[in-house]
């Protein structure tokens, strides 16, 4: 591994040990997502069972990151769990730092997920699990430095539906027990509320350009520890 490689695999590792990382905790049915997974994900990367590399030329010019649970070459190589990230690190300004951070904790949420094998997925649940994971990061983020995410005004429509999501989960999250906050989050009114933010949120994402051909394709999540081919097909 180059020493961007290392650099990229260190901060990967701190992102998922933030402490705004354990601010994610949701669930979308059956599939949990929260800190455990996070820990999960950060331990195989430090077993060398998922590869952080610095590889801009495989990302798409929007793409800050991905990961990849099977990366395919013409020339008959293949490559299994790896994370392609653009910059080994942060950049500087606020705005650069979120971005790239949420981008890691969006790819390791894909991750864990292929890790965890979980079942009967599709590409909308998948990336609805991603971005939310994100937005809730975000979220954790801003409030421990005194930010206010009520403010915050996303553009693109299915960040938007993520952090309207995102935001009802953190303060359902944050309640404390016997107030009327928690009353009001175990009441039916907020699971209706919570169920049409879910659904704005599928409606984003199978809306949208990037994902609307594939949007209902099932994601086979295989687990990790698949060996690599290395050698170029010979013919």
């Amino acid at each position: 591994m180059s020493a961007d490689d290392e650099a990229a695999t260190r901060l990967v590792s701190n992102i998922l040990g933030d402490s705004a990382t354990n601010g994610i905790d949701f669930a979308m049915g059956d599939i949990a997502v929260s800190r455990e997974m996070y820990h999960q994900v950060s331990q195989a990367i430090a077993d060398r069972k998922i590869t952080v590399l610095v590889q801009p030329n495989l990302l798409q010019p929007d793409e800050a990151g991905r990961y990849w649970p099977d990366l395919k070459f013409q020339d008959g190589r293949e490559f299994f769990d790896i994370l392609i990230l653009r910059f080994p690190d942060l950049g500087t300004g606020i705005n650069e730092q979120s971005h790239r951070a949420a981008a890691i904790v969006h790819e390791c949420t894909h991750a864990g997920f292929a890790m965890r094998r979980v079942p009967h997925m599709t590409r909308t649940l998948h990336e609805a699990g991603a971005y939310t994971a994100e937005s809730m990061f975000l979220i954790a983020k801003m409030l421990s430095l005194g930010g206010h995410p009520e403010r915050v005004t996303k553009t693109q429509p299915i960040e938007s539906a993520a952090w309207d999501l995102a935001r009802l989960l953190s303060r359902s999250n944050a309640a404390a027990p016997n107030t009327d906050a928690a009353a009001f989050f175990n009441s039916p009114d907020f699971a209706v509320e919570l169920t049409q933010a879910w659904s704005a949120l599928f409606t984003a994402i199978a809306a949208s350009d990037k994902y609307r051909a594939v949007a209902r394709d099932p994601v086979e999540n295989v687990g990790l520890g698949r060996q690599w081919i290395t050698q170029p097909r010979t013919h």
